[in-house]
């Protein structure tokens, strides 16, 4: 990259400089480290990227992708404010939607974006009448149990110029069947839909909860990978949702190498089953994590879009663009938050907020200043799209796509994250992905370093302000708390109760016996035992319940702990 007399003026420079730091500090030696452990010099320059190789890095919207997926990045459109919303009644997710929508809340590509989150409830495929679902209901999202509450999220929006995220975890084919048939019901067809759904069983190696069995779990990924690739070509299966491992303790390595050995896991199952990849992989949406490591987080995102494009084309061999190029829904780390000193949070979110800007993302999810406390107040969710509404209009960061190239530390750092995520996904290779999710290793790496951090915070290594340091003499909470409403459960479990006494429940339960019978096909004769989505969505049609639907394929596929 560099000529070799320019190589030498520069090391010369160096040997300069480190006899300057031999007369000022002594014997003071630096021991510094990003966020994920790796070594780090006090500076950077020429020798540290002499074998950066230009086809890595090239220009914006230029294969790999290191620099950005587009030639320009908010040059003409800011990204996509991008906040989850989802507590109470579907009413209440509803309203909030609408508010930060006066406010302003920007859109994706031209098109609203509408980031509905399922309660724990809903999550795990649990009505509001199940024993599990006893205090969960309306809690860190919606209770949502019937097509009725669908329309209520979704209800006189225009579904072909919407895209929607669907924060339900396990119960992904039944959301995407009752949004669907809510569609049908609309006038809209299948392939007029936009949008994501989480659909990540994964979970399990953060969350510590049930979920289908390792093996049988990317069969059910798989069969919502199949039906969109048919007949809906503008919506995401799957969200590759790796911002969970982080808050559970995951580093910034093992974020992207575990969620990029999921994707590979995932699409060789979908290849299995018959699936072009240039289908589909270019339609999964990427979630990963905002931390306060600045410059660490920034090279993680250009070294996931160079190992997304390298992998997609030379272990699938897809062609299309738009395969090799990641979109990627970035949020803020909810994990950095702190309980004391809440106000000190809005500095951390502009941080971490601005250094997903430098990462090119395509949507930003600011999460609230009091998320340490509880769900964010309406209040504290406006002042996050505000914080995005500011960096894009008066700071200027928006008029250069990644200013940051050519740094030495971050061309250096990027080149040195991929290298140590390749490790890590060939490390999985060699224990074979299932086995791995089965044996407990992912969840065992994951927690080996929340508990290396927790030690750092405990002995004071790591600073956290207003935890371990500048804590105030007399210290108390400084902002309002919220609370969902108690009625919430209540009403909730009165609508199902009256949903399931109305119904045609003989129509139902023919329906839901033939998903059954479907699931066990698909099981018994995978990967070529037939398409279940068809099933599912007649199940919604016969006002069958995600509860109801997700009991099906709990028992089909298998439902649990790892053995």
């Amino acid at each position: 990259m560099f000529s070799q007399e320019f190589l030498k003026q520069a090391q010369k420079m160096e040997e300069e400089w480190d006899k300057e730091c031999d007369r000022v500090y002594g014997e003071q030696e630096f021991r510094g480290a990003t966020s994920s452990g790796i070594p780090l010099k006090a500076v950077y320059g020429p020798a540290d990227i002499k074998d950066l190789k230009l086809e890595d890095v090239t220009f914006p919207g230029q294969y790999p992708y290191t620099r950005g997926n587009y030639p320009l990045a908010y040059q003409f459109r800011p990204w996509a404010n991008e906040f989850g919303l989802g507590f109470g009644l579907p009413e209440d997710t509803r309203a909030r939607y609408d508010a930060l929508t006066k406010e302003g809340m920007a859109s994706y590509l031209g098109l609203p974006v509408y980031f509905a989150i399922f309660d724990i409830a809903s999550q795990g495929g649990y009505d509001p009448d199940h024993p599990a679902a006893r205090s969960r209901i309306g809690q860190c999202g919606s209770s949502v149990a019937t097509i009725k509450d669908f329309e209520i999220l979704f209800g006189g929006l225009p579904l072909d110029k919407l895209i929607v995220f669907l924060g339900t975890v396990q119960g992904a084919l039944p959301a995407v069947a009752m949004y669907t048939v809510l569609a049908e019901r609309m006038g809209y067809n299948q392939e007029e839909l936009r949008g994501t759904v989480w659909n990540f069983p994964w979970c399990q190696w953060h969350w510590d909860t049930c979920s289908f069995r390792p093996k049988d779990a990317l069969k059910v990924v798989t069969e919502l990978i199949k039906h969109t690739s048919a007949h809906m070509p503008r919506f995401r299966p799957m969200a590759l949702q790796a911002y969970d491992m982080e808050e559970a303790g995951a580093n910034s390595i093992q974020e992207i190498a575990f969620i990029l050995a999921t994707h590979i896991a995932t699409t060789e199952e979908a290849i299995g089953a018959g699936v072009d990849p240039d289908k589909f992989v270019g339609r999964f949406g990427h979630e990963i994590s905002l931390t306060p490591d600045f410059f660490e987080t920034i090279a993680k995102f250009r070294a996931f879009r160079r190992l997304w494009a390298k992998i997609n084309k030379e272990r699938f061999g897809c062609k299309e663009p738009k395969s090799l190029k990641p979109s990627l829904f970035l949020q803020t780390a909810g994990s950095s938050l702190t309980a004391q000193q809440p106000l000190n949070n809005v500095v951390r979110l502009t941080m971490e907020t601005l250094a997903g800007v430098f990462s090119g993302a395509d949507g930003i999810w600011t999460v609230g200043y009091d998320e340490a406390l509880a769900l964010p107040t309406k209040e504290a969710a406006t002042l996050s799209l505000r914080m995005q509404q500011i960096l894009y209009h008066e700071t200027g960061i928006a008029n250069v796509s990644d200013p940051l190239a050519g740094s030495y530390y971050v061309e250096w750092l990027t080149n040195k994250i991929e290298e140590e995520a390749m490790k890590l996904i060939k490390r999985v290779d060699e224990i074979g992905y299932v086995k791995a999710w089965e044996t407990g290793w992912f969840k065992g790496e994951i927690t080996r370093n929340a508990l290396q951090w927790r030690r750092a915070v405990d002995t004071g290594e790591k600073v956290v302000v207003g935890v371990n340091k500048y804590q105030s003499a007399e210290e108390k909470v400084s902002a309002p708390v919220f609370a969902v409403d108690q009625q919430v459960e209540k009403t909730a479990k009165e609508r199902i109760k009256k949903w399931k006494t109305e119904r045609d429940n003989y129509k139902t339960q023919k329906a839901l016996g033939h998903m059954d019978e479907v699931a066990k096909k698909v099981q018994s004769e995978w990967p070529r035992g037939g398409d279940l989505m068809p099933s599912v969505m007649d199940a919604v049609r016969a006002d069958a319940t995600m509860g109801e639907m997700m009991g099906v394929l709990k028992n089909v596929f298998g439902w649990g702990y790892p053995t």
